[in-house]
């Protein structure tokens, strides 16, 4: 419910990690985001950080903690908790 509430609040891509659709189902069922789905980031995201991951039309697909993401393998995004489709 809060990824939500932040969702509407800032604006893309603040706080949000961009997957590849090939990812998509599987960052819904809580499995991590690694770093070759990642498409797109805010440039602002540091280590650490609570982000929301989404699709390329800004759906929430899953939230979790920024791990790395500007590498090119490894987990970019320990997801928490994945997002069932509405």
């Amino acid at each position: 419910e809060g990824a939500h509430i932040l969702m509407k609040t800032f604006p893309a891509p603040k706080l949000r990690v961009v997957v590849n659709d090939d990812a998509i189902p599987f960052n819904r069922e809580g499995k991590n985001v690694f770093c070759s789905f990642v498409e797109d980031c805010d440039k602002d995201i540091k280590l650490m950080d609570e982000v929301m991951v989404v699709d390329s039309s800004d759906n929430l697909i899953a939230i979790g903690r920024a791990k790395m993401l500007s590498f090119q393998t490894g987990i970019a995004v320990k997801v928490r908790e994945g997002i069932k489709e509405a």
